[in-house]
């Protein structure tokens, strides 16, 4: 009876051991274990707030230099990391310098271009660190940019008797797309805000003319973007209603 009864204690464990075993190994086994959300963010380079400010109180004009508004997706596995896709409507106006760690050789110059317009789609990973209200985030995307639009470009030169004007000599079209990457570094607020600080890269193509020399320049280079970003989530498969 003893042997009997410790057999079936023993096979007892060994059973509820096992269907542990397989509740653990899943990862959506548990309630709130997987779930996914949608935000939406905008962002915008911290310089550019500064210059954009400065510029409508000297000419009452209120130009960026670069921003971009888009949508997320993320699958969470955990609290901790997610994966996902997103995109966004990106804008560049302003100043862009070509080989500016080239100074020495004499490449380095700089040009002013309008609205330039790309659509990056991309994957996204997330890790949170801590469960805790406010916790520190990691970002990392890498995916392709779109090229909507290309932009007319050119030098400017500063003269002593003038302010910054238009020189005829390097003129042509600007281009940006192709290979898009980048991280920031930042906070989740609960379960719906995320402000971070960060980076993204996008290649250049520039096709210039200098019509006083002669002369034509294809440049190619990395437009970089330093950037503060505001998420905000609004759907949550966990608390569907978001407050």
């Amino acid at each position: 009876m003893k042997r009997t009864l410790f057999t079936s204690t023993l096979l007892a464990l060994m059973f509820c051991g096992v269907a542990q075993g397989q509740e653990d190994t899943s990862a959506c086994a548990k309630p709130k274990a997987c779930y996914h959300t949608m935000s939406v963010y905008a962002s915008m380079g911290p310089g550019d707030i500064l210059l954009s400010l400065v510029q409508f109180c000297t000419d009452g004009k209120l130009r960026f230099g670069h921003y971009d508004v888009g949508f997320l997706y993320n699958f969470h596995f955990n609290s901790h990391w997610s994966l996902g896709v997103g995109t966004e409507f990106h804008s560049s106006n302003g100043i862009w310098t070509i080989g500016c760690f080239d100074y020495l050789l004499g490449k380095h110059f700089i040009l002013y271009h309008k609205d330039l317009y790309t659509l990056p789609v991309y994957a996204n990973f997330r890790y949170a660190f801590g469960n805790r209200a406010v916790k520190p985030i990691l970002e990392l995307k890498a995916g392709y940019a779109f090229s909507l639009r290309s932009v007319h470009a050119c030098s400017e030169v500063n003269d002593s008797a003038t302010p910054v004007y238009p020189e005829p000599g390097w003129q042509g079209t600007m281009k940006a797309g192709g290979i898009y990457a980048g991280m920031a570094v930042g906070v989740a607020i609960r379960r719906c805000h995320r402000v971070v600080f960060g980076f993204s890269h996008i290649p250049v193509v520039v096709d210039l003319v200098n019509y006083s020399e002669g002369k034509t320049l294809v440049e190619k280079d990395i437009m970089w973007n330093i950037y503060m970003r505001y998420g905000f989530t609004f759907f949550n498969s966990q608390h569907k209603r978001l407050r």
